[in-house]
């Protein structure tokens, strides 16, 4: 969890009285608990044992002592402030010279005036020792004056279960290991430039967070060159020399020489049981030396089932000593002796790992040979899972592995070129192993399969394209829990919380369930069926964190990281969000960086957040993946949020939302546009209330508990927020000045272009637009988008120069601005320009009387057309056919696929698909069917996928007698159809 999260998860002490941080050496026990201690607000007393307390007389006095100089402090070592005044209403006592028991140690504590906080540090050194009872009988006093809080490398065996103790606060080691983010934080400590963010998780997971390990790699790579601190990272999962002279120092060199010599025995082994332990070194001591190093060595970890692992960095440290000491030929004998325990045992997939280690590629191959398809287990993981893919000796098992790691990665499209690669194999262990990895990981590529076969991988993806509850039932007639995690998605999509969350946990209970299976199914039915960052939820992510990074399962890790770090809901979490989705796309995990966005979105609305850009940028991103029931809700979203904004055509936005979210059957989305349309000012009072009413008895049914219309301001919001006051009462969705009709006689002072091409004319003279650098004509083309209205300098900064440091980015910023006010009025001061004018902290394209932007004449037409719809069909009409004149095409076809321009973009297609086919409707209507049918070839030609266009296409060839065409528009229609998967409905074309 993260260090503040951490730190109120001790705040419970104070109710409970007790709180306890269990771990080993090098975890940071002692700077958390310093850190706690520091908001206590009262007095602490501090007290850090040694082995001397073992006696209890000097247990006691030292804690009296402790007692007696307790202040409010600022660190561990009782730093003194302000002595606290004595309670009032009693008489003080003279300092106590000598405690003889736990009564005297309460009789100081009685005399705090303030409850006090006692901080016992290094417990350990107690435990086991009669002194502990003493320490259990302080525990049972505990009152509303004394908290206790304990530190200690292992569990005291105190009666923690006694009904006079209160159920205490427990961190351990798994609490406290690092995550990602805190060894970036780190790292960036020692000035170096900063490692890429595969590294840093490479760090995180190859180390399992262990402080001091992080630290000391840290110091190791300290001042190298960027590639050789690479090259250190990479070599990470072979070996452990960083540690070395710390692990022999605190760890090793105190420990009996037969037990040094047991664990380099047994660390050939992952896992260690006494059976194993006994038939490697031929004894029948195996439970009792296990037991006996688990006490001596914290770094023996429980495996449940009665075994023990190593710690990673511990068994490498083991495994290299043992090659040094021994050679490499005996330490690779030692390997291979252990596989052939393993494989008595049946421990078939563990032996082969072992033989990789010894780099016996002979024996290897025979195990291969007889295990056939084995080398897939029961719950779908590979021999090859946990091994360094550059620790694989075959060749093809190197690229089985590397694709492998890249679905455990999240980046699909890879594995399907990788596998792509491999080509058809003759051995029944290598195309189990393909086949595992192409199955699941082929339902998520860019362009899937189109076939309809019913597993669940296949039953989610259609989750993702339609109809989800159809998919949910589809995948609850799948047994087992691939079935259940299958519908739990499908029903969350779908919006129906409710059930999900049943379904999804009965899925994460499974023990049947594959690991990988079981952390999403947690993972979706916590994360995703809840949006309060609630204490219980953030612990509940980061045990899926801890337990898919411990799996290798890194695209679940990732987007677990993604989760937490936007629940914790603070501006430098959200900026590592960002920086996470940037991540995502840069490696190629499309998928991830969708999900952390809709995360990082939906937090932010929950909080009250309007962003529409955002909305619509996760809208694109999910139309990219071909999830268009998901990108139904981002157009639901992106409608109530640019409701909520003011922005133009936000009604439009929300009647198109709604029509796409019914022909996709996506429930909760269509509730949320039920609730848009309600929300929006052009709706009168019963309209308003009727479509209320249809969203909330749709959520009911549904099964939404999570309703974003409530979580917005009653009211719309200014998405201008702190604009002077003589502009305050210019609608923020109206420019500072409507453009007037392009046949107007005058010449225009400003004449913009985006749509089809960019132009700009400034009094009749075309602006040489080769005169500007490519970013100062990206500048300016952003600002003629929005024409009319202001656009932060913030905004412009991370569009085009995200990559800079803040500074440099406003510095390029006002270069770029400088030049296009030179060029569009040549010989004027750049600080005096009319055209482009600084608004506080925002930049404007200014629009006169006599100026004109067809961005700004389309979204006047299309808002006139909405106006006038249900009131002056003529005016319908022509504020249509006048929309689609100014259409020229794609909006600002120059910047192809920048981020900035592909929503506006998208939008102003499907504005435009959309008048198309209203015009055609109403060409109908009038009779014309041929003018209908060219209408709504035009739809279709900005938007292939509009249902209500083709059926109108149809209609009109049909009415217009043009049967071939007719019969031809069905069976593009049919086609279209097929590609989002949807049976074709009988034809209505004769």
């Amino acid at each position: 969890m993260p260090r503040s999260t951490l730190l109120r998860s001790l705040d419970g002490i104070k109710a409970t009285r007790l709180g306890l941080v269990v771990a080993w050496a090098g975890t940071g026990k002692t700077t958390l608990m310093a850190r706690w201690a520091r908001t206590h607000g009262g007095p602490v007393a501090w007290c850090r044992l040694t082995r001397s307390e073992a006696d209890p007389l000097t247990l006691i006095r030292a804690i009296a002592t402790a007692v007696r100089a307790a202040r409010p402090i600022g660190g561990p070592e009782g730093a003194v402030a302000t002595a606290p005044a004595k309670r009032t209403g009693r008489a003080t006592r003279p300092p106590m010279t000598e405690a003889t028991g736990v009564a005297d140690v309460l009789d100081a504590v009685d005399h705090q005036a303030a409850p006090l906080l006692l901080v016992l540090d290094d417990v350990h050194h107690v435990v086991g020792t009669p002194a502990e009872a003493e320490l259990e009988t302080l525990i049972l006093s505990t009152s509303d004056r004394l908290r206790i809080l304990i530190g200690s490398r292992t569990m005291p065996t105190l009666n923690l279960t006694r009904s006079e103790i209160p159920a205490p606060v427990l961190l351990t080691g798994a609490d406290l290991r690092f995550r990602v983010w805190d060894t970036e934080a780190l790292l960036r400590t020692a000035g170096d430039e900063p490692l890429p963010h595969d590294d840093v998780v490479t760090i995180t997971r190859e180390t399992e967070g262990w402080a001091a390990a992080v630290r000391l790699f840290q110091r190791a790579i300290e001042g190298r060159l960027p590639a050789e601190r690479r090259r250190a990272v990479h070599a990470l999962p072979v070996h452990a020399d960083y540690a070395r002279a710390y692990l022999d120092a605190t760890m090793l060199q105190a420990l009996p020489p037969p037990q040094r010599q047991f664990l380099a025995d047994v660390a050939v082994f992952e896992d260690l049981s006494a059976a194993r332990v006994d038939a490697l070194r031929g004894t029948d001591t195996g439970h009792e030396d296990l037991q006996a190093a688990a006490r001596s060595l914290p770094l023996l970890i429980d495996a449940g089932n009665g075994r023990l692992r190593m710690h990673r960095v511990l068994r490498r440290h083991l495994l290299a000593a043992a090659r040094a000491e021994l050679g490499p030929e005996r330490a690779a004998a030692d390997l291979s002796r252990a596989a052939a325990v393993l494989r008595t045992e049946g421990a078939t997939h563990e032996a082969m790992r072992a033989l990789c280690l010894a780099e016996d590629w002979r024996s290897l191959t025979e195990v291969l040979e007889d295990v056939g398809t084995g080398s897939v287990d029961g719950r779908g993981r590979l021999w090859t899972d946990p091994l360094p893919v550059d620790r694989i000796g075959p060749p093809p098992w190197r690229t089985i592995a590397r694709a492998r790691a890249a679905h455990l990665d999240g980046r699909f499209d890879h594995v399907r070129n990788l596998l792509d690669d491999l080509g058809d194999s003759s051995s029944a262990a290598e195309r189990a192993a393909t086949r595992a990895i192409a199955v699941s990981a082929g339902a998520w590529v860019t362009t899937p399969a189109s076939d309809r076969a019913e597993s669940w991988e296949l039953c989610i993806r259609e989750a993702t394209r339609r109809d989800p509850l159809l998919a949910a039932r589809r995948a609850a007639r799948q047994r087992g829990p691939g079935g259940a995690l299958a519908e739990g998605i499908g029903l969350l999509i779908a919006g129906d919380q409710r059930t999900a969350t049943d379904v999804l946990h009965q899925c994460a209970s499974d023990p049947e369930a594959p690991d990988e299976m079981a952390l999403a199914a947690r993972l979706a039915e916590v994360a995703m069926a809840s949006t309060r960052p609630t204490l219980p939820t953030l612990a509940a992510i980061d045990r899926v964190y801890v337990a898919a990074e411990q799996a290798g399962a890194t695209w679940l890790a990732r987007l677990a990281h993604g989760a937490i770090i936007c629940f914790d809901g603070d501006e430098r979490s959200h900026r590592r969000a960002h920086t996470l989705i940037r991540h995502c796309d840069r490696i190629g995990d499309a998928w991830g960086a969708a999900i952390i966005s809709w995360s990082l979105s939906l937090f932010c609305l929950r909080a009250g957040g309007v962003h529409p850009q955002e909305w619509e940028d996760l809208g694109l991103r999910f139309r990219t993946l071909g999830a268009t029931a998901l990108e139904a809700w981002s157009r639901s979203l992106y409608a109530l949020t640019a409701t909520s904004a003011r922005l133009p055509d936000a009604a439009a936005d929300a009647v198109a939302a709604e029509s796409f979210a019914r022909t996709l059957a996506v429930p909760g989305a269509l509730a949320t546009a039920y609730a848009t349309l309600a929300r929006d000012g052009a709706a009168d009072g019963a309209h308003a209330g009727e479509m209320m009413h249809l969203a909330t008895s749709t959520a009911d049914a549904e099964g939404l508990l999570a309703r974003p219309w409530e979580w917005l301001a009653p009211e719309p919001v200014d998405p201008f927020p702190g604009r002077p006051a003589d502009r305050a009462a210019t609608p923020a969705s109206e420019p500072a000045t409507v453009a007037p009709d392009r046949s107007a006689a005058q010449t225009a002072e400003l004449d913009v272009r985006c749509f089809g091409a960019f132009s700009i004319t400034v009094r009749g003279r075309s602006v040489d637009l080769g005169q500007m650098r490519p970013r100062a004509r990206a500048v300016l083309r952003i600002l003629s988008l929005s024409a009319g209205r202001p656009v932060h300098r913030e905004r412009l900064a991370e569009a085009l120069w995200r990559d800079l440091d803040p500074a440099a980015a406003m510095h390029n910023l006002q270069v770029s601005v400088s030049t296009i006010r030179r060029c569009l009025e040549p010989g004027r001061p750049a600080r005096s320009s009319t055209l482009l004018v600084r608004d506080g902290e925002a930049y404007a394209l200014h629009l006169r009387s006599n100026s004109r932007c067809d961005v700004v004449e389309f979204e006047e037409a299309i808002r006139t057309a909405n106006r006038t719809r249900a009131t002056d069909p003529v005016a319908h009409a022509a504020a249509l056919r006048r929309a689609l004149d100014l259409y020229g095409g794609d909006l600002l076809p120059e910047d192809g696929p920048a981020e900035w321009v592909i929503g506006p973009r998208d939008r102003y297609r499907g504005q435009a698909a959309e008048a198309a086919a209203a015009l055609g409707t109403v060409e109908l209507a009038a009779g014309n069917p041929e003018a209908a049918a060219h209408a709504a070839n035009r739809s279709i030609e900005f938007d292939s996928f509009r249902d209500a266009s083709w059926q109108l296409l149809i209609d009109a060839l049909t009415r217009a007698g043009a049967t071939a065409e007719a019969r031809r528009a069905q069976r593009h229609y049919a086609e279209m159809l097929a590609t989002l998967g949807v049976p074709t409905e009988p034809t209505r074309a004769p």
